[in-house]
């Protein structure tokens, strides 16, 4: 996961250098290459925070970043249990790491902001992937190449 995420992010500052080098958001001339590229990158940065997602509160203890993150809600001093007791459940899609004390309490690790940038990104590649439908469709069938009709 982690070789995953420093790839996306490789290509993501690949990218940025791009736009700063050359002033131009594609590499690609024709509007498919430019849906691939739009597509490519956001699957790049949903996989970035994925990686971000699945690594949240990995230590050499388990359930270290549990106890901590307990620690900034209720104080130093609120867990005082064996850490036998504490339940760590991880999921990658919606990205959580999910601690569970006895007594009920419960403490997301995972930030709050990237559930929602994942499935934007999503969200973003499914729309570029229509695109790149799209701009098969019109250069079978003869249609202009800058995705407008033409006058």
């Amino acid at each position: 996961m982690a070789a995953l995420g420093l790839l996306a992010l490789l290509f993501l500052l690949g990218k940025g250098v791009h736009l700063l080098a050359t002033r131009k958001p594609a590499v690609s001339a024709n509007p498919l290459g430019r849906w691939v590229e739009a597509a490519a990158l956001c699957l790049s940065a949903a996989a970035l925070l994925t990686a971000v997602g699945g690594l949240t509160g990995l230590d050499s203890r388990p359930v270290r970043p549990c106890v901590q993150a307990l620690a900034e809600h209720q104080g130093p001093g609120g867990y005082r249990t064996p850490d036998a007791d504490i339940t760590v459940t991880r999921t990658l899609l919606p990205a959580s790491v999910l601690c569970e004390f006895p007594g009920g309490t419960h403490v997301e690790l995972v930030s709050p902001w990237v559930n929602p940038l994942l499935a934007l990104s999503l969200a973003g590649a499914a729309g570029c992937t229509a695109g790149c439908v799209r701009a098969v469709r019109a250069s079978r069938r003869g249609a202009p190449r800058s995705g407008h009709p033409a006058y």
